[in-house]
């Protein structure tokens, strides 16, 4: 079943960043790439009002200046479990009606992105994960989670999609604003700019 990304937030959907943490950066695949594509979803998100989570690993340092200011106004969360689920005092992912939509970015892919998705779906929610800012250490393990997060029912989707289902439509009032500011200019052709 495919879901839309609501244009506006209505207390349902929520973005969340893992683990993009300094410490465990340096290790990642293609690390500076999937921090500006964080930074980019967490502006984007501020500006349609869509909640952004910041979650971070207890032993892996601390946020990036770049992505803490992307984020703006958000929630920031400390846990030591892999699955967010299995973390006591996170209660954001604990004590949300089952059918909430949650936005994956950051890292691990196939460790807390991956058992977070599933134990998230087994549960009823819907889970997307943007595969253009998600990584590992390992090609490999990132390859394998994404295939088996999609038969689980995890929608794979990446910033541009998430960038058009939010918008809609193109006669939204701050759509070239937007389109401005966060693709690359290619569609403005055709709206006259």
């Amino acid at each position: 079943m495919t879901s839309s990304i609501p244009s506006r937030a209505h207390g349902k959907t929520t973005l969340i960043i893992n683990n993009m943490q300094v410490d465990l950066l340096p290790m990642i695949q293609d690390a500076s790439r999937v921090l500006e594509h964080c930074c980019w979803l967490a502006e984007l998100a501020q500006e349609i009002e869509l909640p952004v989570a910041l979650v971070c690993h207890e032993k892996l340092g601390a946020l990036p200046a770049r992505l803490r200011k992307a984020a703006g106004v958000c929630t920031t969360l400390s846990k030591c479990h892999f699955n967010v689920l299995d973390e006591r005092g996170v209660d954001i992912f604990r004590t949300a009606p089952p059918g909430n939509h949650w936005i994956f970015a950051g890292v691990e892919t196939h460790v807390c992105i991956l058992q977070s998705a599933l134990a998230l779906r087994a549960r009823g929610d819907q889970v997307s994960v943007v595969v253009d800012a998600v990584s590992s250490r390992s090609v490999l393990d990132h390859e394998v989670a994404l295939s088996r997060m999609s038969r689980h029912g995890v929608e794979l989707i990446t910033r541009e999609m998430l960038f058009f289902e939010t918008m809609a439509q193109s006669e939204r009032a701050d759509y070239l604003a937007l389109s401005q500011r966060f693709l690359d200019g290619r569609y403005l052709r055709t709206y006259g700019e």
